[in-house]
Formats: C-alpha cells, structure tokens, sequence
C-alpha cells in the first residue's frame, strides 16, 4: 500500500498556520469536510486499506481543525473512511488551526498528488479557489505547478450537464471528450452532443471522433454569418460577437484545437441573430415597398436536403447565379449592380435562418436592359458561328477554362467530403438506397463516379453494370462514402455559362469541415504554375 504524501509537503509553510498538536482522538469527534473536493472513493481500495488498519493501525496521522467539540477533517478522509470499515474507536491526528481558504488549499493541493482524483473533483476544488477565495489564475498555475490552459480546461469540466457527467463519472468517456462537451455552452444543445457522443452503434465516439462531430454540428463559421457580427445591438442581451466569451478567439486557451478564431460555438445564439437580421432587414425592405416571403411560402419552396426547389427556381434567381446574357460571364448581382436592389424579394432559408435575397425571373429582362447588360449583335453571331480570332472567341476560351478548373474543384472537394463520411445505416440498407441513386444519374454521371472511384470500366459493362456489382461486395464504409458521391456527384460538372454555385456540394463540405477556400486555392496555383511552364513554348511558336 502506497504512503500518502504528507499535504505540508506540498504548501508552502508561510501560507499556513504552522502552530501543530499531535492527539488521538475518538472516531466519533471527528466529520468530514464540505469542501473537501474529494467524493468519489473507490470501494475495493477501501477495503484494502480497513484490512491494512486492522493489522498496522493508522500510520499517519489525520490534518484535522477544531470546529467546536469536534474536529474537521482537514486531509485524509480516505483513513477515516477506512477506520470505520476496521471498526477502529480511534485515530491519530494532526491538529491545525487553519482559515477556510487554507483548508480548501490544503485540500486541493493533496489530491492533485493522488493518482485516483477525477477530474471533476480537481476541477471543483480549482473552481473554488478561484471564485470563492479569490485565487487569481496566474496565482493558481504557480501554486499548483500547472499551465493556465490545463487550469482553464479542468475548471470548464464544472460546466458539465448531468447527461455529461453521468457518462464521464463511469468512464464511458475520456476527460478530453467531456472537455469538448463542455465546451458547449447552451445546456440542452450539450445534453444531446452528449448523447450522440455516446450512444453510438457499437461504443461511445473517440476523441476524433466526438472532436469532429461537435465542430460539424455545434460550431459555425462567423464568417458565414450573414449578419453584422460587431454590432452590439443586434441582439442587446448577447452583445457583440467580437468580444463574445463564446467566440473560440476570446477563449484561446480552452479552443487552441480550434485553427480559426472566429467560429460561434453557440448555435442558438447565432440562429437568434440570423432571425435578428432578417427581421431588421424585412422592416426596411417593407416600409420601402419591398416584397418579403413569409416563413409558410419559404418553407415550401426549399427542399428538405436543402437549396430551392425546382419550381422555385424557375420563378427566382440567386443573385450568385451566372447571368447568361452578359458577354463578361459575370453574376447577376455584379452585372445587375444597383439595379438589382430595386427588385430584389428577401427570404428566409427554414433550414439555417440564412437571409436570401431573390429576384423574379420575369423582372429580369428589363433589369438587364436598365444596367445595360445586353449582347450585341456581333456576340450573339460569334457565339452562334463559333467564329474565332476576335474578343468573344477569347472571352469563350477564358469561360472553358474557367468551367474545367471549377469542375476539377468540385471534384476535390468530393473527394475530401467522402473522405470524412461515417457509416451509419446497415449494409443491406446502404445497397438498397446506393441502387436507387445509380438508376436515377444520368448515364454521363455514372461514367463520372466509376473515374472517381477509380473503378474499370471494361469488358463492354456499361457503368451502371460496374456501379451495382461493386454495391454487392462494398461494406457499410464504403457504401456511405459511395452514397455521398452519388447525391454529390450531379454538382461536381461546371457548364460553361453555367456557373451558378454547387449549394449541396458546398453545404456538405460545410457539414464535414472541408475548406472549399483551400482547395481552390491549390487547384489555381496549380493552374498558374502550369501555364508558367508552357509560356516559353508558346512564346516560341509566336517568334
């Protein structure tokens, strides 16, 4: 049996009270501390040490403090737990008059030097010192030879709901992956990231795991905010996002897994700010005659993967949709510029609370004309004869390549999405609804899928032949993956005029934390680094 460490070793004498007086007291006089942050005592190891008591008696003595006619149990509660499962009438003690803060002090610091402390007692005893006794975090990680950051993310497991903590007390759960629970902020949203970490198919998440779950499902990107994230007025009771505790770059410390400083790790409180905007926009739009779709008409135009139905695209544009009629290839908000505010009908996404500003397909025509955007005749009969040499013909090469470039994109970023994909449904399941996608493509999208997956066509089988044998043999793994390019793979061609955005394939590389920046990034660094390497040769054949 292990000797436990005398807590006098590990507190400086000076902030002690040192006057000391050794007696055998009665068991009966003494009780237990309150703030002891130890509550957990693990019943085997208890006995164990009653057995040793039996034999040796108490070899070291209790720290206890007066507390009228009795004594406090200052350091060892563990011995006095073990004395009366030995049925021992007394014990040895070391009796100290010491303040409350000392006691908790005392109390902390000779726990942390037990190997079998939890980290929710460590961090209740840290979180005492700190609030009630006014133990600054610098003094803190002094004190107790910790770092700042170890003190922060131990005082964070307090934040814990009771779903959390249940599963961490048995050990269901690593004290990394309660630490990102308890990131989590709003209670409810914490209680079923908890569930969901844990009553997984087959065991609870790993860290990774749960670390990537909880970035998908309960964090969001600032950046992608749609709404003022500085305005304090927003939403008066939240303030501003930029000074948010809430915000992972205020919080440096307990987020230093977390790359960006400006992701929102509170989801309610984001959703309200979206609703927030809106509502402030929709009051302008309307006391200036503007149209505003109810939350009712929203919900049936959107579908429930996401993104406007096909009706609903067929009577709106996106102002990010490319504009056909403009012989620079550009977007309708660039090409409409102020025109388009006049027209422009907000809505309100039902999924997200996102604001989306539409225009009526059947007001575009006049819009074009009054910005101007219109094709002349020239254009219209290079792009009919396909006639080169002139502006249009090198206006039409820029596009191909542009559309080759945005195509080889959305294909990387496919390939990171089903790189992250999990399995959830069973196997049968999987082929089942991976069969039903393979006879809905297009012929021309299967061929795509069978290059992607890198598998042979051959032997004359057409590809929807290849696509259902390889669903036979894959398991649940890769049928998850295959079923994510399949809904995916229909976005990954970009036409030449038609470049509107890929809003499921983005909205899945936003789900799995795939960064759509970077990876077009590389692709046209790539490009310019290729196009770097033919430009003596071209340079030649001009000579």
């Amino acid at each position: 049996m292990a000797t436990p460490v005398s807590s006098e070793v590990a507190v400086a004498p000076a902030t002690l009270n040192t006057s000391t007086e050794y007696l055998t007291v009665a068991l009966a006089r003494l009780r237990e501390s309150k703030t002891n942050p130890r509550r957990t005592f693990e019943a085997n190891a208890l006995q164990e040490l009653a057995e040793s008591i039996r034999s040796h008696g108490v070899l070291m003595p209790l720290l206890v403090r007066p507390a009228g006619e009795t004594f406090e149990i200052v350091a060892g509660a563990r011995r006095y737990r073990a004395a009366r499962l030995a049925k021992v009438a007394e014990l040895p003690v070391r009796v100290r008059h010491l303040s409350d803060k000392e006691v908790l002090e005392v109390q902390v610091i000779e726990n942390l030097q037990r190997a079998d402390i939890h980290p929710l007692e460590e961090a209740d005893g840290y979180r005492q010192l700190h609030e009630k006794h006014g133990y600054s975090i610098d003094e803190l990680a002094t004190k107790v030879g910790k770092s700042k950051a170890y003190l922060y993310a131990r005082m964070k497991l307090c934040s814990l709901v009771e779903q959390a903590r249940k599963p961490f007390l048995s050990g269901a759960i690593s004290p990394s992956v309660a630490l990102l629970l308890a990131r989590i902020p709003v209670p409810a949203l914490q209680a079923k990231a908890a569930k969901e970490v844990t009553d997984r198919h087959g065991g609870a998440m790993s860290f990774r795991e749960a670390a990537d779950h909880i970035q998908r499902e309960y964090m969001l990107r600032l950046s992608e905010a749609g709404f003022p994230t500085t305005d304090p007025d927003l939403v008066p009771a939240a303030g501003p996002c930029s000074t948010c505790p809430k915000r992972t770059g205020n919080q440096r410390e307990l987020f230093d897994d977390i790359k960006s400083a400006d992701v929102c790790t509170d989801p309610v409180c984001f959703r309200s700010k979206r609703e927030a905007a809106f509502a402030r926009a929709a009051t302008e739009a309307q006391a200036n005659g503007g149209k505003v779709l109810s939350d009712s008409t929203t919900k049936k135009m959107f579908q429930s993967y996401g993104g406007l139905s096909y009706d609903a695209q067929r009577e709106y544009a996106t102002l990010d949709e490319h504009c056909s009629q403009d012989p620079k290839g550009r977007n309708l908000e660039t090409a409409l510029g102020k025109h388009a505010a006049t027209a422009v009908v907000l809505a309100k996404d039902p999924q997200s609370g996102a604001m989306l500003k539409l225009i009526p397909r059947k007001t575009l025509p006049k819009l074009l004309k009054d910005a101007g955007v219109t094709r002349t005749e020239r254009q219209s009969a290079a792009r009919a004869t396909g006639a080169g040499g002139d502006s249009y013909a090198r206006e039409q090469r820029k596009r191909e390549k542009k559309a080759r470039l945005e195509s080889a994109f959305r294909r990387h970023v496919l390939d990171a999405i089903r790189e992250k994909v999990p399995a959830h449904l069973g196997v049968a399941e999987l082929r089942i609804v991976a069969t039903g996608f393979v006879i809905d493509l297009w012929a021309e999208n299967r061929k795509v899928v069978c290059r992607i997956l890198g598998w042979e066509i051959a032997d004359r089988k057409d590809a929807e032949t290849v696509l259902k044998e390889h669903i036979e043999i894959l398991g649940a793994d890769a049928l998850a993956e295959l079923l994510m390019v399949l809904a995916l793979v229909r976005e990954t061609y970009a036409g030449t005029y038609d470049t509107s955005s890929p809003r499921r394939l983005l909205a899945a590389a936003k789900h799995y934390k795939v960064n759509p920046a970077r990876i077009r990034k590389d692709l046209e660094a790539a490009a310019r680094a290729k196009e770097a390497k033919k430009a003596p040769a071209k340079a030649a054949r001009k000579k």
